[in-house]
């Protein structure tokens, strides 16, 4: 008799031992998402609430590839550092953020940063609203996360919405403009196709074509006209979005100023390109890229200037290292003259980098002074402050930030503007004082940039509060402080220059603002940093980061 039932060297029958070895199998489980599964249900939660376009196969493919088992502890190593990089890289894609590239691209610059700005900035990328939901869900799933398997629930789901997005249309029909990692493709609008990137190209080269033809030239100095100086203050981070943000859009200190320009454009978001951008004034808009370039003589406003007897004076409230400001401007602008050494003037702020700067009031006296003193019949001067740059720190109070700071510093920049315009009348000195920022300060930021961000030279960065006052013993103005909304940039201010020579306003005993304004050029608004560009077209804004495509900003 042969029994059913063999049994094993270790006493377990063959059957059992089969069965057991099933049972096993059963349970092998694929290594869990663990911590990686809060930043699916993160982004999961922000897809559904507007904030994401969220990208299905991508981050399903990432999802498979972290549970993906590995024994050896370097290999989960290497897989785990491999998921940062590309959960980093693929968040980027998703959001309304300026191209990673561009972060490297100004990394010398981001790396001088004071470290506790850098850390404001980071912490400027989680928008406020979304704090307390996400400490909300982090409590939730460290709870639910002790009974269930979220890793499932987050795996299922995640395949379910890449299921819901694969459609024949989506797969067959290519999408006319690409929603590439610059661009969400909620921001591109339906309408948009290739022959309307090819029609806003040929807007583009249409504009610098036409910008190519406009001058404006200086008339010569009459020996009988009454001599005057000419004064351009260049405020960095000063728009009128921000003006609104603080609700001073009304600040006393323009109604101080003859002719304000509420539609003035600075053609870019950054401080350099601004003020060669003014040194071009007497020529049309030129493309960011021809800005470092030698420009035709009768394009450089300064160097006009000089020719007509004027002395050059450079003035700025910080040492213009950064990012080789000074170099570049007395280079490319070609002023003619030193910076002003700020002798015996106290600092008053810390700059976003570590670096001093100075009290506007008092590095604009010292120069006045010493410019009264001089034998010089006609001087220009260029003053470069920035007391309103993002992440500055009153010494007086580096409690302050954000908003609460910026007000701040911006009633106190205005408070010494006034203070100098009090003197340039006292003096009896004909003059004419430009304030000309160079663009905002996204204080309120937008969908596509953080506050502080301004990579991108949208129109909330590059509409800025240009004025122009006229300052003489021998002539009042008639009437109020003119506000003007004509679409306008640096050529206007060349036009005004050009007809206070032409019409030697100084000899006149009063003049009318308005006059002034009529026949004034206008300019589309085009604008332009390194790596984008922005224009407005019957209402519309469009922006190109490969100077190929368009969409909608």
């Amino acid at each position: 008799h042969t029994p059913s039932w063999r049994v094993t060297g270790a006493g377990v029958p063959v059957k059992m031992m089969e069965r057991t070895q099933a049972t096993d199998i059963s349970n092998v489980k694929l290594p869990e998402l663990a911590a990686w599964n809060l930043y699916f249900l993160a982004k999961l939660g922000f897809h559904f609430t507007g904030r994401l376009d969220f990208l299905p196969l991508e981050n399903l493919a990432l999802a498979l590839f972290l549970v993906l088992p590995m024994s050896a502890p370097l290999l989960r190593i290497a897989k785990h550092s491999i998921g940062i990089v590309a959960a980093v890289y693929l968040l980027q894609l998703e959001s309304n953020l300026p191209p990673i590239s561009r972060l490297f691209a100004q990394l010398d610059q981001l790396l001088t940063f004071d470290a506790g700005y850098l850390f404001e900035l980071t912490l400027r990328l989680i928008p406020q609203d979304t704090l307390l939901p996400l400490a909300v869900g982090l409590a939730i799933y460290l709870f639910v996360s002790r009974y269930l398997r979220i890793s499932s629930f987050v795996l299922l789901t995640l395949l379910g919405i890449t299921i819901a997005n694969i459609t024949p249309t989506e797969v067959d029909i290519p999408r006319p403009v690409a929603a590439t990692s610059q661009m969400p493709r909620s921001a591109i609008p339906e309408s948009t196709s290739l022959s309307g990137d090819a029609s806003l190209n040929a807007y583009l080269e249409n504009f610098f074509s036409k910008e190519q033809q406009r001058r404006v030239a200086l008339p010569a100095v009459d020996p009988e006209q009454a001599a005057f100086d000419i004064i351009f203050l260049s405020v960095c981070s000063l728009g009128w979005d921000d003006l609104e943000a603080v609700n001073q859009q009304r600040h006393p200190l323009l109604q101080r100023f003859d002719m304000v320009f509420e539609q003035f454009n600075s053609a870019t978001s950054y401080s350099g390109p601004a003020v060669l951008r003014l040194s071009h004034a007497s020529c049309g808009q030129l493309p960011h890229s021809d800005l470092y370039q030698e420009s035709p003589a009768e394009c450089q406003l300064f160097s006009q200037l000089s020719e007509r007897g004027y002395e050059h004076a450079l003035l700025m409230n910080h040492d213009g290292r950064f990012d080789s400001f000074l170099e570049r401007t007395r280079r490319y602008g070609h002023i003619q003259s030193e910076l002003l050494p700020h002798t015996g003037a106290p600092q008053s702020q810390k700059a976003f980098n570590g670096d001093p700067i100075y009290r506007d009031r008092d590095v604009l006296t010292q120069w006045w002074q010493q410019r009264q003193l001089s034998g010089s019949e006609r001087t220009m001067a260029l003053y470069n402050t920035i007391s309103l740059h993002d992440g500055n720190r009153l010494l007086s109070d580096s409690s302050l930030r954000d908003e609460a700071s910026y007000r701040r510093r911006l009633n106190i920049l205005f408070e010494d503007i006034g203070a100098f315009i009090d003197q340039l009348e006292k003096s009896g000195r004909n003059v004419v004082v430009v304030m000309i920022p160079e663009h905002g300060a996204a204080l309120r930021g937008d969908a596509m940039q953080i506050s502080g961000m301004r990579e991108i030279p949208s129109p909330a960065l590059t509409r800025v509060p240009t004025a122009v006052k006229l300052i003489g013993p021998d002539t009042r103005r008639e009437g109020d402080t003119v506000y003007t909304d004509k679409p306008v940039s640096f050529l206007a201010l060349a036009s005004i220059l050009a007809r206070v020579f032409d019409e030697q306003l100084f000899s006149q005993a009063s003049f009318v603002p308005g006059d002034w304004l009529s026949g004034m050029p206008e300019t589309e608004r085009v604008s332009q940093n390194e790596g984008s560009t922005v224009i407005q077209v019957k209402g519309q804004t469009y922006l190109s980061l490969d100077e190929k495509t368009w969409s909608e900003y």
